[in-house]
């Protein structure tokens, strides 16, 4: 098996990149990460997406209301008001893990990496044990281009929460990202093997599989068994009529699609 021979069909890694938070935003974020100056997101508002997270546990007391204010003003897209009521919520409760993981995730989405990075070291720092901060971090790590570093971060959430689909999908993303395909599938048969009906963790096989050539069967499997379970899975639909089309599999296209 050589899982390192890739066909021309991009598509089908770009579908890979994007079926934890929108092929878009993909593309997205990895413009962001070589961006020379930060966006002032108040001018220019960031699309928001589900690629940062922050920890669990939210504040309590006089923190909490600047805390709700900054949910407000990110939900009308003014991100320079966000962070300052991040600052303030942060000023009454320096301590809160969360509130320094909210205030990464909101600099990552006004493209401020490296702010971002620092304010995830505190939240990680404050409660190591988080696996949701170790998957924040990771996923700055993947966009500053740290693939070593994020694969170690995404590891460590698989350990301290094994169940946690997306430390799974986003360290096979990071794999795939560096075309190492091989180590790519065995993540997500991790995940399979937790999860035997996960629908991201089939996507995720049958487009690594659809990828390969020589794999042609094993990915058509993959979508079929989204199917089965799903028979309405619009994106299962359309990767198994493509790999068809691409096979000149004319009559089983139609059958998927009629």
């Amino acid at each position: 098996m050589n899982m390192s021979r890739i066909s021309e069909r991009t598509f089908s890694i770009l579908l890979l990149l994007g079926l934890t938070f929108g092929a878009s935003a993909c593309a997205t974020v990895r413009k962001q990460a070589t961006a020379a100056e930060p966006v002032a997101a108040d001018e220019a508002p960031v699309k928001r997406d589900n690629l940062f997270g922050s920890g669990d546990v939210q504040p309590e007391g006089n923190s909490a209301l600047h805390y709700i204010d900054a949910r407000l003003y990110e939900l009308r897209d003014q991100d320079q008001s966000t962070l300052e009521a991040l600052r303030l919520a942060l000023q009454n409760d320096p301590d809160s893990s969360y509130l320094h993981g909210e205030m990464a995730r909101n600099l990552a989405q006004g493209n401020q990496f490296e702010q971002a990075a620092l304010e995830a070291d505190k939240a990680l720092q404050l409660d190591p044990g988080n696996p949701s901060l170790h998957l924040l971090r990771g996923k700055l790590l993947s966009v500053r281009q740290q693939s070593d570093a994020a694969v170690l971060e995404y590891e460590k959430c698989i350990k301290l929460k094994p169940d946690l689909e997306e430390c799974y999908t986003m360290l096979a993303r990071e794999h795939a990202l560096q075309k190492r395909n091989d180590k790519a599938v065995a993540t997500v048969k991790r995940l399979l093997k937790v999860d035997p009906a996960s629908t991201s963790g089939l996507y995720y096989l049958g487009t690594l599989y659809s990828a390969d050539p020589s794999k042609t069967r094993e990915a058509i499997q993959a979508f079929k068994d989204i199917l089965d379970e799903d028979p309405d899975d619009l994106k299962a639909m359309a990767s198994l009529a493509q790999i068809y089309l691409d096979k000149k599999m004319y009559p089983e296209a139609l059958k998927v699609l009629l």
